[in-house]
């Protein structure tokens, strides 16, 4: 109290400015730090919308394999069918299902990689699939990260995975759906693959 006793009305205006200006400045931090926290949510809100409707189509085909209406081959070349034609985010997500042991069972977008290894690689060199098992051991649902280029870039960017297990389906492995965004950007730069069914 006793500076600014010391100093004239023009530097207390000055000073006065300057808290509010910084005020300002944080308030604008805080808040767009609060909407991109908020974006973010909300991505991961619709990409679990995606998950439970994969999880829905296994769902049923599964109560068909019950009901010994399908067989179980039967029933996965049906799901493969649906997720090559199942779209989401203006037709730029789509899903992936992936076995336990990293085999790719339906590709949403490019079904040339059913039936193959998938090489997706944490940070520190594990497999994604090795990520999911430890994410999905306590849990039926998680969100999981790891870099991976966007179709026709190179550059790795941070990448986030909705994946949930379906359980029915653990002969031999048991299975996962999940979604992904990447990020810094949650808007229209997201490219979303999905559905591990591990």
């Amino acid at each position: 109290m006793a500076l600014l006793n010391r100093l004239n009305l023009r530097s207390k205006l000055a000073v006065l400015l300057g808290m509010a200006a910084l005020a300002v400045v944080g308030s604008i931090g805080a808040g767009a730090s609060m909407m991109r926290h908020r974006m973010f949510d909300d991505r991961i809100g619709k990409l679990r919308v995606a998950v439970d409707m994969t999880l829905s189509i296994a769902k049923g085909l599964e109560a068909e394999v019950q009901a010994h209406k399908l067989t179980r081959e039967q029933a996965l070349q049906q799901f493969r069918a649906q997720i090559h034609l199942l779209r989401y985010d203006g037709g730029r997500g789509y899903m992936i299902a992936q076995t336990d042991d990293e085999v790719v069972l339906a590709h949403g977008l490019d079904p040339k990689r059913e039936g193959t290894k998938s090489t997706v690689k944490t940070a520190d060199g594990r497999t994604n699939a090795a990520q999911i098992r430890e994410a999905l051991r306590d849990a039926d649902q998680a969100v999981i990260s790891y870099p991976y280029a966007k179709p026709g870039e190179t550059e790795l960017k941070p990448k986030f995975s909705v994946i949930a297990r379906f359980a029915p389906w653990q002969s031999p492995c048991s299975r996962a759906s999940g979604s992904t965004i990447w990020t810094p950007t949650t808007t229209r730069s997201s490219c979303a693959w999905a559905a591990w069914a591990a």
